[in-house]
Parts: C-alpha cells; sequence; structure tokens
C-alpha cells in the first residue's frame, strides 16, 4: 500500500472530510465503472456509487492490509452494495432453473473492439437476473458458490443464469439485435 492511501485511510477512519474527499476523487470514477455495470441505468449507478462510499466510509475502519490490497476490499464493497441496492429496488431478480444448462462460449476478441462504454451500455440491456450473475462470475470473479450464497439462489440456478446470459450475449452480437455501437 502506498503512503498516499494509509494516510487517506487513517484520515477517513478518523472522520476527516478532506481525507474523505480525496479517497472519493480518486476513486469515484473506478467504483462508479463497478455500480454501471450492476445498475440498470446510470441514475440507478449514481445511487449504489453514493451508498457504496457511505459504506466504504463506515466501515474503513474494518480494512486490514493483511488479507488484501485497499482496491479490492472497495471493490467488494461496491459490489456487495450493488447487489443489496437491486435485492431493495427491484421486485425481483428473474432467475430461472435449469437443470443442465450448457454454456456456450463468447469469443472475448468479439469484444475487444468495442469501448469500455459501448460494453457498458451493452450489459445495462441485459435482463436483471442474466447481468446479476454475468458480472459476479465472469467480471468480478466470484463462483457460483459466492453466487449463490450472496444472491440467495442455489448454484444450478447460478450456473443456468450465467449460460442464459452467454447466450443471450452470442444471440446479440450475431443478430444485431443490441447493438454495441
Amino acid at each position: 500500500m502506498t503512503e498516499e492511501i494509509k494516510i487517506l485511510i487513517d484520515g477517513c477512519i478518523a472522520g476527516d472530510r478532506g481525507a474523505q474527499f480525496k479517497l472519493f476523487e480518486k476513486y469515484s470514477a473506478w467504483a462508479f465503472a463497478i455500480c454501471r455495470r450492476y445498475g440498470r441505468d446510470e441514475g440507478q449507478a449514481q445511487e449504489m456509487l453514493q451508498n457504496g462510499f457511505l459504506r466504504v466510509f463506515k466501515k474503513i475502519e474494518q480494512y486490514d492490509p493483511e488479507r488484501g490490497d485497499f482496491k479490492g476490499w472497495m471493490s467488494r464493497v461496491f459490489v456487495t452494495t450493488s447487489l443489496s441496492y437491486l435485492k431493495l429496488n427491484s421486485s425481483k431478480f428473474s432467475f430461472v432453473e435449469l437443470d443442465h444448462a450448457s454454456e456456450s462460449q463468447i469469443a472475448v476478441e468479439d469484444f475487444y473492439s468495442f469501448s469500455t462504454e459501448d460494453l457498458l451500455k451493452f450489459i445495462e440491456k441485459m435482463p436483471e437476473g442474466y447481468r446479476t450473475v454475468f458480472n459476479l462470475n465472469v467480471i468480478d470473479g466470484y463462483s457460483h458458490k459466492e453466487i449463490a450464497a450472496k444472491l440467495n439462489i442455489n448454484e444450478a440456478t447460478s450456473r443456468s443464469q450465467l449460460a442464459r446470459a452467454r447466450k443471450w450475449i452470442n444471440n446479440s452480437l450475431k443478430n444485431k439485435t443490441h447493438s454495441l455501437i
């Protein structure tokens, strides 16, 4: 951890608004990108971002540098905050369980030619259940067991949602039904 980050963390623990503002300035664009992946639109993502930073400032004394880097800790806070927001503000996740869902493959090179902003807009168009599991597994690296625990679903449902998300992406790219540009 850099000395700058340590000073900011110590300042935030002490309740120093200047340190909180500097931490927000340093990480807000990065954190907003996490929230955008989970939110349906920019307004939802802004609310997730605000809630996430409130949680960061409230729980920052719980950060332990021995257990990982600060950015990784913050990432988990923003993912958890985004999921909590979705649970509170969505009528229900639309999860459909499949016993033997096959996982079709997405060609990673299909995404290389697109900007981050275009990819975020594309992911926003995914049905909420697909988007949530896709983000947790593919982008944030959570296992199906972890996803099941976070979303209060079973592992088979998590796997089926990921399979359906991948199929949705493949069909969208193939049929150009959800243009990236």
